[in-house]
């Protein structure tokens, strides 16, 4: 991770607790009310930092470790927000529109597995929020 981001020297400063820092605002509250909520930091056993930092968003309606995250911390799988169609897709009726419709995953065809046309846009959103 140090080589891919061009890091020659760092300095450990302290361990944090994500218990402590509560949650953040969502990086896309910015551009469309759909995303003016706040995201709660959540210890996961699926999270190391020989890959990363430590710490990754968490996404408890796109996936297995996310999810178990979530319940694990107390929280109920009603709170879930549902915005992804059976078929791998961005499906809410106040989705902005331009995530509507894009697969997050090919889920058939040649591609099938492969990462779909829903994170370049989600992407530029960001760097469109300055995130």
């Amino acid at each position: 991770v140090l080589d891919a981001a061009k890091v020659s020297a760092f300095k450990r400063v302290e361990d944090v607790d994500p218990a402590s820092l509560g949650s953040l605002v969502h990086p896309l509250a910015k551009l469309d009310p759909f995303f003016q909520h706040d995201v709660p930091l959540l210890a996961g056993d699926h999270v190391t930092d020989d890959a990363g930092t430590g710490f990754v968003h968490t996404a408890p309606a796109h996936g297995e470790d996310d999810f178990n995250a979530w319940v694990s911390s107390g929280r109920r799988a009603s709170d879930i927000r549902d915005i992804v169609s059976p078929d791998g897709a961005y499906q809410h009726r106040d989705l902005p529109q331009a995530l509507q419709g894009l697969d997050i995953i090919r889920t058939s065809g040649k591609k099938r597995g492969e990462q779909g046309k829903a994170n370049p846009e989600v992407i530029k959103l960001l760097a469109e929020s300055g995130n």
